[in-house]
């Protein structure tokens, strides 16, 4: 298949891009600079040079594309201020929209839309399936935006809800072996809330599950087998390492979420690489102090 691919140097198209390949996929992908172009031809994928907020500059390039997965986001580093969300608000809304446009133009038949989980109001220990009540925050409205538009777009479409990631590159899961490696995990409240997690290697086979399957309007949640309150997931980690667990004493900032994985097993036969998160974390961290890592599945490799 002919995969089209916005946003693929980052570290969840890195991963997606490795995923593609090691099941006979070709991959063109958009490069807005000449750096991020090289980066792309190391890898195997056919870049593209354009910007997702000019669609005529790739437009040419969709003409036998199949599907076209959308990555784009300029999501800032906590702590951030509204202004700092305006580039990922636009990449979101306007550049959506573009790329949608393109799409139809050119009689691409498929449309994937990556999601968070996170748009879901915290429910705390209930399990909240891809039917459950959204409450996003303000900063996130802009990804409900775009969900929206790939349902009103008139292309078959899927959106995937990630957990929170972990994985190479992402930054949950380094703060949270950083404390490892420095022999304490540290939180500051209680740690009650409910926590769901994704893998990127789990994100990124969902997501060409969705593009050899092709289903059609369908949401999916995509995250491990086994959601924890924040305090079990450290404890775990910690009784895995060694490391010490230090808890605060004042609630978390809500419930949490507990998100249920069911209608991705059921409809499309989804099986997590990593079902738990703590043993996709002492697996990251494992790989992180072996020198082997390379061989690791899903890390790309720079071409000679």
């Amino acid at each position: 298949m002919r995969v089209f691919v916005v946003g693929a140097t980052g570290v969840l198209g890195r991963t997606l891009l490795a995923e593609l390949f090691a099941h006979g996929h070709t991959v063109l992908a958009l490069a807005r600079s000449q750096d991020k172009a090289n980066l792309l031809h190391g890898w195997g994928a056919e870049a593209v040079p354009g910007d997702l907020l000019a669609p005529a500059s790739f437009q040419h390039a969709l003409l036998g594309v199949e599907a076209i997965v959308n990555l784009a986001s300029d999501r800032p580093a906590a702590p951030a201020a509204a202004s700092d969300w305006l580039m990922n608000d636009l990449l979101l809304h306007r550049g959506t929209e573009g790329l949608l446009a393109a799409a139809r133009r050119s009689g691409v038949r498929y449309y994937m839309q990556p999601s968070s989980a996170e748009l879901y109001r915290p429910q705390g220990e209930g399990w909240l399936t891809e039917d459950a009540p959204l409450e996003p925050a303000e900063e996130l409205r802009s990804l409900l935006g775009a969900e929206e538009a790939a349902a009103n777009a008139g292309i078959p479409y899927a959106i995937l809800r990630a957990g929170r990631y972990y994985g190479d590159g992402a930054p949950f899961g380094a703060r949270l072996l950083a404390q490892v490696e420095a022999g304490v995990l540290r939180l500051a409240h209680r740690g009650s809330n409910w926590l769901s997690l994704t893998h990127l290697f789990d994100m990124a086979k969902a997501m060409r599950l969705c593009l050899e399957q092709q289903p059609s309007g369908r949401i999916y949640n995509v995250c491990d087998d086994f959601p924890r309150p924040e305090r079990d997931l450290l404890a775990a980690l910690a009784a895995g390492t060694g490391a010490r667990l230090e808890l605060g004493d004042v609630p978390p900032p809500d419930s949490g979420r507990r998100v249920a994985n069911r209608r991705l097993r059921e409809e499309l036969g989804f099986v997590p690489y990593y079902p738990d998160a703590v043993v996709g974390l002492l697996s990251l961290r494992a790989r992180e102090q072996d020198s082997r890592h390379e061989d690791a599945p899903g890390v790309l490799k720079r071409e000679s």
